[in-house]
């Protein structure tokens, strides 16, 4: 089992978990491609999902998703949905980004 160390109080980031992190994080997005703003973090097979969607549903499919996935022991769901109205001030915002603890 790897773990993650700190240098002089910065974190050198699993191998393993940013390239399984990248890996979910395509699978989403192939899946379904409104789920390019789910921020992906993982930590020795526990992957939490941040972030925002559009519908209950997409949360639920993006919670399953990682739930499914080889070598994911838990899954951390911090998804929020956001209303119709938010959709528009949301598309403005970058994409979310891969972080590994």
């Amino acid at each position: 089992m790897s773990t993650n160390t700190m240098i002089a109080n910065k974190p050198i980031l699993d191998r393993a978990d940013t390239d399984f992190a990248q890996k979910m994080r395509s699978y989403l997005i192939a899946r379904r491609g409104e789920l390019r703003g789910v921020s992906i973090r993982v930590d020795r097979g526990t992957v939490s999902l941040a972030g925002t969607v559009q519908s209950f549903h997409l949360k639920q499919l993006a919670v399953s998703l990682a739930k499914h996935a080889a070598n994911v022991r838990h899954v951390i769901d911090d998804l929020e949905v956001v209303s119709e109205i938010d959709l528009e001030r949301l598309r403005s915002l970058p994409e979310a980004e891969i972080v590994c603890s």
